[in-house]
């Protein structure tokens, strides 16, 4: 019994004195809780962005109708889950195309959806005026984007008020103004749905959690590290052999994800190439962290540790689960600044709008990158090692 205490008592006092997993065991979990109980919320039903652009014609045949236009408008500009003011209504006297809504949209408009700048683009058709003065059921448009899967479960929700607002507004409640979707950066039927919703967060927290996995052991679990220490051999380069070495293995892993995902039905409507980099750099900002871990930690259980703290860290800030806009100001600097938020977007941008790579992303995960690489570098040359 008693030498059971003094067992107890020894882990006691290795515990207390490894103040990096003590840190990461009670410190994590509370600034994480700190930020997102500072956070604005967020939830299914939310305020949407959004422009508006009327084809609707006031007088057909020769008749005047009431300017049921501008209310409809009026209804959008005092929605309190629209988002709507007046630089963002345009009109159109031609060019409608209810087959191919979005491709008919002027590039102006089309741009504001395509750069991110609105969520929604509400159409009002040609006779639209006609049809609520006649107490025909008239049709509205809006064009979404639906690689956004919060915005596709919520936004008819946010729709329907405004909708109330003009029924209220030209006070008849027989004729019904339908809401009409047309979702535009969608999933082909096709294809496979569950795969290409969730490839982009799958498919990068993959890469990225086994990346990180494959370095975090690298050097804190090298036994003959110390005594390769003693050879002409310099820090700097046993960091960056090992960058090099780990890298070339992740871009094989890279590769083997992404044919693995185009056989299994990976939609990608931009260009193959810009996917296959942006898996790449996320790759390598895994194995920089990675590097970072094992530099860092002391033991392979205080790298472990520290590998899962900072994967499931990395995770509650990629936007993926918890939206940025709900997120404090600072912490979504903080996010944007991470490989694993502007990987997903990238990956999004590229597979389902067709776009080519954004450059600036691309430059954050860069710098990602060789920040935690040199970071890596500076604290193994001050590390001492004991042969």
């Amino acid at each position: 019994m008693y030498s059971l205490w003094n067992l107890i008592k020894k882990e006691f006092d290795r515990i207390i004195t490894d103040r990096k997993s003590l840190i990461m065991l009670f410190l994590l979990p509370l600034i994480t809780i700190i930020i997102f109980g500072l956070s604005s919320g967020g939830g299914y039903i939310s305020t949407f962005d959004a422009a508006l652009i009327s084809y609707d014609s006031q007088s057909w045949n020769g008749t005047s109708y009431n300017n049921y236009e501008s209310t409809m408008i009026n209804s959008y500009l005092n929605s309190s889950l629209i988002n709507l003011n007046s630089n963002l209504v345009f009109t159109e006297s031609s060019g409608f195309n209810d087959s191919k809504i979005f491709n008919s949209l002027p590039p102006k408009v089309k741009l504001l959806l395509y750069n991110g700048d609105v969520a929604v683009i509400v159409v009002i058709p040609p006779n639209f005026s006609e049809t609520v003065n006649k107490s025909i059921n008239s049709v509205l448009y809006y064009v979404y984007d639906a690689s956004d899967l919060m915005t596709t479960s919520s936004i008819g929700v946010s729709m329907q008020e405004p909708l109330l607002l003009f029924r209220v507004a030209i006070s008849n409640f027989k004729g019904v103004v339908l809401a009409f979707p047309s979702p535009e950066y969608d999933v082909p039927s096709w294809y496979n749905q569950i795969l290409n919703y969730s490839a982009a967060i799958l498919i990068i927290i993959i890469i990225l959690g086994t990346s990180i996995n494959l370095t975090a052991l690298s050097v804190v679990s090298e036994g003959p590290l110390p005594r390769m220490m003693l050879t002409p051999a310099n820090k700097t380069n046993t960091v960056l052999a090992k960058f090099i070495s780990y890298s070339a293995i992740m871009t094989v892993q890279a590769l083997v994800v992404f044919f693995g995902s185009m056989a299994f039905g990976l939609y990608v409507l931009g260009n193959l190439i810009d996917i296959l980099i942006v898996l790449i750099l996320v790759g390598l900002s895994g194995v920089s962290i990675g590097l970072l871990i094992s530099c860092i930690s002391t033991s392979e259980q205080q790298a472990n540790q520290l590998y899962i703290g900072v994967f499931i860290f990395l995770i509650l800030f990629s936007g993926a689960f918890i939206p940025l806009e709900s997120m404090p100001a600072a912490a979504q600097m903080f996010s944007n600044s991470l490989s694993i938020t502007n990987g997903i977007q990238l990956f999004l941008d590229v597979s389902l709008k067709g776009m080519s790579l954004d450059l600036l992303r691309v430059s954050f995960i860069l710098i990602f990158i060789l920040v935690l690489l040199i970071a890596s570098i500076v604290i193994f040359r001050f590390r001492k090692m004991e042969v």
